[in-house]
């Protein structure tokens, strides 16, 4: 086993409480004023779906270590990581805080507005912690994590805060601001952990003090009891043998050994031939591609593989993407049938693909149309921007491709992500956009990279974006109903007073 915890005497876990999450806080008062929208599925834990395999012996384990303030699950995809926290969280007494951290929180705001509202929806914490949050240019280390992490060791009954892959953090001050968090603890709850891998966390103190009880791709795998009741539930009745023999060759991999059931199960080969799969290699391309797609007729194929660029699924956005309609009730359909469709809500409107079957997905589009993806991805994007999403409509134009699009849709809504207190997300587009050019191009978004920059008290790049933005072209309307860009030239001059106060006065006057 790989299950690793020491804890030090004398600690005894609190009485547990019902569990009460819901969209309000527990007790009726209205949620908190946010400086930004949040997407409400990553609120919430992913719904229990029939023929799970039941993952008790762990649970246990996880719930008797109460006194051990963060568990980590450190396993690769397909594991049953989530799963796991899934059902511990329909089992134990305690609430439990959910956040599915995705790409965008690699801005400390955005995460920790997501952190604080989890929390606040299970036990009502101090308003201090969301005056911080949306307070712009709150110092993160300073305001910030203080004033949540004493929020949260102030939180009266024990509870469970669970982050979910987490490994898609890459910004240090949002790994620091984690495990600043760790350390506020209350004794009772304990901070849940989801990653591909070991967490990039600075967690040594607490790991040194037995503090942190570790799982791993040891303790999810499945054995064979387990495998043949998953294969079962999937429709696939094989005998003791097999079941056996397709265990050892998937290693006891939760995701392998349903990809094998959906490949026999639509007439390809039986057990035996599943040699070829092996947890050491989580794609196992081949033989997806081979025994799994090949499986699928074209029009199945082609619906999949074209909405695998979607990183949420709707009707509607599927039929803009795909430019047809019905997506609604095939997605419906492909939810009931397969489980590497996740719905994302109680109502069945929203869903996303299982990351490593979105994955394989992809990397079919790409072999057969790469310009067909890039297409699609602009598509999704228009109909964001339709849709009042331009934020996500900004994601689409970038994983198209489209710096020109990307360029118009971050200078709609960057100053309003800056405002909002998201620095970090607004440095990063900027960023993308100067790598690839587009500030010569389009001289708003070079102005708006100048202001941060000015801001931020970055002279040396502040310097570089405003001789760009002298003599960048523009062309159409400014988002704010600006005639010229002169004005934004001239307001990027003031701020910046390069040359006295009296040239000052007069740019600011022209602004």
């Amino acid at each position: 086993m790989s299950i690793h915890a020491h804890t030090s005497a004398g600690r005894t876990p609190n009485s547990p409480v019902e569990s009460g999450a819901g969209p309000a806080r527990p007790d009726g008062e209205p949620a908190p004023a946010l400086a930004f929208e949040l997407l409400e599925s990553k609120l919430l834990p992913p719904q229990g779906r029939g023929g799970a395999v039941s993952r008790d012996a762990l649970i246990d384990v996880v719930e008797s270590a109460a006194p051990i303030p963060v568990v980590s699950l450190s396993a690769g995809p397909g594991w049953g990581k989530t799963t796991l926290l899934a059902q511990w969280a329909e089992r134990s007494p305690r609430p439990f805080a959910w956040v599915n951290v995705d790409e965008k929180d690699n801005d400390p705001i955005v995460l920790l507005t997501y952190v604080a509202t989890a929390l606040d929806r299970v036990a009502r914490i101090d308003p201090g912690a969301f005056e911080a949050l949306a307070s712009a240019g709150a110092s993160v280390e300073g305001t910030v994590v203080p004033r949540l992490g004493a929020a949260l060791a102030a939180v009266d009954e024990p509870l469970v805060l669970v982050l979910d892959d987490l490994h898609l953090l890459e910004n240090p001050q949002c790994l620091d601001a984690i495990a600043a968090l760790a350390r506020h603890i209350r004794e009772g709850s304990q901070l849940a952990l989801s990653a591909r891998g070991a967490p990039a966390l600075p967690l040594g103190v607490l790991r040194a003090r037995g503090l942190e009880l570790e799982i791993g791709p040891d303790d999810l795998r499945l054995d064979s009891a387990q495998a043949g009741h998953l294969l079962k539930a999937a429709g696939v009745d094989l005998s003791e043998a097999e079941v056996v023999e397709l265990t050892e060759h998937t290693e006891g991999w939760s995701a392998g050994l349903y990809l094998a059931a959906l490949s026999i199960r639509a007439g390809g080969p039986r057990a035996k031939s599943a040699a070829g799969f092996s947890g050491r290699d989580l794609l196992v391309s081949d033989y997806l591609q081979s025994e799994l797609l090949a499986q699928l007729s074209a029009d199945e194929l082609r619906f999949l593989t074209r909405t695998s660029v979607l990183e949420q699924l709707s009707g509607p956005l599927c039929d803009a993407v795909l430019e047809e309609s019905g997506s609604a009730s095939r997605l419906e359909s492909l939810a009931r049938s397969n489980l590497f469709l996740v719905p994302l809500d109680r109502d069945g409107e929203s869903y996303r693909y299982h990351h490593l079957f979105q994955e394989l997905l992809r990397s079919e589009l790409a072999r057969a149309d790469r310009d067909l993806m890039s297409r699609l991805l602009v598509r999704a994007a228009d109909w964001c921007v339709a849709a009042g999403q331009v934020e996500t409509a900004v994601g689409y134009a970038q994983q198209a491709g489209d710096v020109d699009r990307a360029a118009r849709l971050i200078e709609q809504c960057v100053y309003a992500v800056y405002q909002s207190g998201r620095a970090a997300t607004a440095e990063r587009w900027l960023q993308w956009l100067e790598t690839r050019g587009a500030l010569e191009r389009n001289a708003a978004v070079a102005v708006l990279g100048g202001l941060t920059a000015t801001i931020w008290g970055r002279p040396a790049e502040a310097e570089r974006r405003a001789a760009v933005a002298e003599h960048a072209s523009y062309d159409g309307s400014l988002p704010d109903g600006s005639a010229s860009i002169d004005s934004w030239l001239a307001l990027l001059r003031a701020l910046r007073c390069q040359r006295g106060l009296a040239t000052m006065r007069a740019d600011a006057e022209l602004a």
